[in-house]
């Protein structure tokens, strides 16, 4: 199943958490994060621990991104454009203090 290489790598991350910002964006229809019940919620408070957002996306499925191409580019965009005005303003806040 796994060859030693693979597994050393899984071990490498293994406890580890994603600690950037980030939005979980799923098609409504995948069945994906409703097959564990409290996975979502489980992703949300130990593994990714800046998830800032869930986001649905209507009539999708697992591949989201090739069935709503652009819906998915506007979700990205906004998000990446929050992102950059919140780190913007923490700059700016920041030179005022000092």
């Amino acid at each position: 199943m796994f060859d030693a290489k693979q597994i050393a790598e899984l071990r490498l991350f293994s406890g580890r958490t994603i600690d950037v910002p980030l939005v979980f964006i799923a098609g409504k229809n995948d069945w994906g994060p409703y097959q564990t019940p409290g996975a979502l919620e489980t992703m949300k408070s130990k593994a990714c621990m800046r998830m800032l957002g869930v986001k649905w996306v209507e009539r999708a499925g697992h591949w989201v991104q090739q069935e709503h191409p652009q819906e998915i580019t506007q979700l990205l965009v906004e998000f990446v454009r929050e992102q950059a005005t919140q780190q913007s303003r923490r700059c700016h806040n920041a030179s005022d203090s000092s």
